[in-house]
């Protein structure tokens, strides 16, 4: 594997994890995820803070960012810096918001694996940088995942 596919099997096993769904960080995103409903999704625990739909969605913009650099498709900063106003989620909303997830993880990897050593050494803050993002607010996920019991 070169080291775009390294860097793929990274950014896969933060969002998925390994066969029981665990990453060397914690549970995966997936997995936090798997347990969450809308209703779960949309509640704001921290009442100052963003909800877990609304940092799903940011990291989602986020590595659809990163995979369009990675694909040669330009730099554009994602409207509002990623952020949306979630008040209410619906099952089929937050489906939808799930499936965009798992698109842009995939994605994101298959734009890394075709990176050969030159694309990475030239892409690794770009790279590193999303893996640090989505760590980071796959963390905030789970913390309101776990605040709401």
């Amino acid at each position: 594997m070169g080291a775009g596919g390294d860097w793929a099997a990274e950014f896969e096993r933060v969002a998925g994890g390994d066969g029981e769904g665990e990453a060397f960080h914690g549970r995966a995103l997936r997995v936090v995820l798997a347990g969450m409903d809308a209703a779960g999704a949309a509640a704001r625990p921290v009442a100052a803070g963003h909800n877990a739909a609304e940092i799903l969605a940011h990291l989602a913009a986020w590595r659809e960012w990163g995979a369009a650099i990675l694909e040669g498709k330009g730099k554009v900063n994602p409207e509002g810096d990623g952020w949306v106003r979630v008040e209410s989620l619906d099952g089929k909303g937050w489906e939808a918001l799930r499936a965009r997830e798992a698109a842009s993880a995939a994605r994101l990897a298959a734009a890394a694996r075709a990176l050969d050593d030159g694309g990475v050494a030239a892409r690794r803050d770009l790279l590193r940088f999303l893996l640090h993002h989505d760590l980071s607010h796959g963390g905030q996920i789970a913390l309101l995942a776990r605040a709401r019991g």
